[in-house]
């Protein structure tokens, strides 16, 4: 395999791994591990699972479901020292999904290395000490089953936020029966287990829940044997899935830091779900003590998921919509009764389901008044058509549910005096103001209007809404602009404070409803973008990575990679490549950031592959095989010594492609493998099916 010398030069080191961000994390998509020293001292290991919920009353207070119903910690294995810790050094493998340290104590030394299997449900960890290290002692610490935003508010002493009527959890119990089973009760029905062995300095365990706690018993007993008898068989296969996934896609670039996050978010995105999977939440596999145990639905996951599309991690991708149809009936009791006959919609966040109530304009006039989260998650997944060409997205997910959506708008949208369509107030996240023709809202009822219209072509269908989406593009009122800012947050609110949130500007990314080849617009673009961070007191990682993708589709490679090397400038991503705020972890931005550094190596919308759209003086070298372009199409550069070398396009359904290129001599680029037209500007390319085209100079 030519690029596993490659893919083992990523590897994470780490010099005494003391935080959740600052060491090896590991998943398969459920079960999570992240092994580090507590408090810079004690070595263990914390687990995670991505569907251990509590299940409390809806209704128990007022404080809301993250509360009631949150993600629930695990608990952590600690291995116990005979001295006292001098030294410690750990590794985290990409391509083999490992994590390898050395512990060094007064007394002697202990090596380790740990995986979580990635196609089975179990985690393993093998210990060999030395001198007067040798023996191998490792305990099961639980935690509190209580929600980790209520043991964040006691940490901090946030008296006005934590929960004072909180009931204790129900008391776990230890079941010994071959293997150690601990049980935490949940607070309602069923229960969930830590089940492990340790024998020989090897740990090998599992997190498992279900409503019967007689076959959680049994499960877990099951689980652990097995991988005790066949440990070694599933290590390999581990491996072997692990290997065969890094092979999807190649990038190399000069610039080592880019290159080495780029994999990094690979790893991370395929730790974190699976395609039959739950979607990633705010913080995946690795719960931690967080004010968000939850997956919200105003940006975070929007952004996740767009990111998998151009690295072909379409497998991962589909835990996204998988969710939202495994959910439906969730999703339209989301809106109000009045509503339900044909309408659906989420709420800003959710927890053991996608139970999230969407405000009503006219009735909610404070909060989170946000008709748009379903809408652009959707988005997410027309993207994913796109790059694609699997009809059945568009069929089982975007049509039905993004036509319910709009549905639910149109019972909003107000003709004035003069037939122009207004929108009733609401709110654009983050911004905590409400009022009307929200620009956040503007964008997605023009898009979903745009997408269905392209949904029934796509399907070959009529449907009668398609003159009610034609009715409403033609009478929609423009997005409200105010002079040198640019884009507004609504008609009666300019952008006058820090926002971190890029809500206001959707229509320009990442939905791409402007034009950037037309001056006009794209001076809109750049001024809205240099007046958000023109006051950057509230601003965040994802603000950085918003400006970079924004830079980067205006062709600004200088300034998106401005924007991007602020994630690292102003301390933004950890040495693991995670990210936290004030409330906690969260996995969205360094995955976005993914995102935007391939914006600007490779973009594909409006129907146009752009190659090397805005690369940045100091990237000089660049190589990357087998990204995914809109249209499916399979796309190879090289970028040497500051120029363009060569393009590979593979067409894998056949269709004309439209590229834009900057060699320094497009006119003298020659073609292999088809027919093709050059107008100045672009390269038009006749493609078959498995056809490959390559453009020189």
């Amino acid at each position: 395999m030519e690029y596993e010398l490659h893919v083992r030069n990523q590897d994470i080191d780490f010099d005494m791994p003391d935080e959740w961000d600052n060491c090896a994390f590991l998943g398969n998509g459920t079960l999570g591990a992240l092994p580090y020293h507590l408090n810079g001292e004690s070595f263990i290991i914390r687990l995670g699972h991505t569907g251990v919920y509590d299940n409390r009353p809806k209704d128990l207070t007022v404080n809301g479901k993250m509360f009631q119903t949150p993600r629930l910690p695990v608990g952590y294995f600690e291995l116990q020292t005979k001295g006292k810790i001098v030294s410690s050094r750990q590794k985290l493998s990409l391509f083999d999904a490992e994590a390898t340290g050395t512990i060094t104590t007064d007394c002697g030394r202990i090596e380790y290395v740990g995986y979580v299997a990635s196609t089975k449900d179990f985690g393993c960890f093998r210990f060999n000490g030395f001198d007067g290290e040798a023996d191998i002692a490792v305990t099961y610490v639980a935690e509190k089953a209580e929600s980790p935003r209520q043991t964040k508010m006691r940490n901090i002493n946030d008296m006005n936020r934590f929960n004072h009527n909180y009931p204790e959890p129900k008391a776990p119990y230890t079941v010994h029966d071959e293997c150690e089973i601990f049980v935490q009760p949940k607070f309602t029905v069923g229960a969930y287990s830590v089940a492990y062995s340790i024998n020989d300095g090897k740990l090998i365990w599992t997190v498992q829940q279900n409503d019967n706690t007689d076959t959680l018993i049994s499960e877990s007993k099951s689980i652990i044997l097995d991988a005790i008898k066949n440990e070694c068989k599933f290590r390999s296969c581990h491996k072997e899935w692990w290997n065969s996934y890094f092979g999807r896609t190649f990038l190399s670039m000069n610039d080592k830091r880019y290159e080495s996050f780029y994999y990094a978010q690979l790893y991370k995105i395929a730790s974190a779900t699976r395609e039959n999977g739950r979607i990633i939440d705010t913080v995946g596999p690795w719960l931690t003590t967080t004010s968000w145990p939850a997956a919200f639905w105003n940006l975070n996951t929007q952004l996740t998921y767009a990111a998998m599309y151009a690295p072909c991690l379409f497998d991962m991708a589909s835990s996204l919509p998988n969710t939202l149809m495994k959910e439906y009936d969730i999703l339209v009791s989301n809106v109000d009764e009045q509503y339900r006959d044909d309408c659906i919609g989420i709420g800003s966040n959710t927890t053991a389901d996608l139970s999230a109530p969407v405000a009503v304009p006219g009735r909610d006039t404070k909060g989170y008044v946000e008709l748009g989260n379903l809408p652009w998650t959707l988005y997410d997944i027309y993207l994913q058509y796109k790059y694609t060409l699997d009809i059945n997205l568009i069929k089982d997910t975007v049509y039905p549910l993004l036509k319910r959506c709009l549905n639910y708008y149109n019972n909003f949208l107000i003709p004035d005096e003069n037939n122009v369509l207004h929108l009733m107030p609401t709110a654009s996240p983050e911004y905590g103001v409400v009022g009307p023709d929200c620009n956040y809202d503007l964008a997605l009822i023009r898009f979903s209007c745009l997408a269905l219209k392209d949904c029934v072509r796509i399907l070959g269908i009529s449907d009668e809404k398609e003159a009610l989406w034609d009715d409403i593009l033609s009478r929609l009122t423009p997005y409200p602009e105010y002079g040198d800012e640019g884009f507004m947050i609504n008609a009666n609110q300019r952008m006058d404070k820090s926002h971190r949130h890029y809500s206001h500007l959707l229509m320009a990314y990442p939905l791409h409803l402007l034009d950037i080849d037309n001056p006009e617009d794209s001076d809109k673009i750049r001024r809205s973008v240099e007046h958000w961070h023109s006051m950057p007191e509230a601003l965040q990682g994802y603000s950085q990575t918003g400006a970079c993708a924004m830079y980067a589709m205006l062709g600004d490679g200088e300034k998106a990679l401005h924007y991007l090397s602020d994630l690292w400038n102003k301390g933004f991503v950890s040495p693991s490549t995670m990210y936290k705020e004030d409330g906690g972890a969260v996995l969205e931005t360094p995955i976005a950031a993914m995102n935007s550094l391939l914006d600007m190596l490779l973009a594909t919308y409006d129907g146009i592959l752009r190659i090397f759209p805005a690369v940045p003086k100091e990237w000089s070298d660049i190589c990357f095989k087998d990204l995914a372009g809109v249209g499916a199409f399979r796309i190879s550069a090289e970028y040497k010594d500051s120029a363009v070398k060569s393009v590979k396009i593979k067409s894998l359904n056949g269709s004309v492609c439209k590229v834009q290129v900057p060699f320094r001599n497009p006119e003298k680029v020659t073609c292999n493998g088809c027919d093709f037209t050059f107008d100045g500007k672009f390269f038009t390319l006749q493609l078959s099916a498995g056809c490959e085209a390559i453009l020189t100079q």
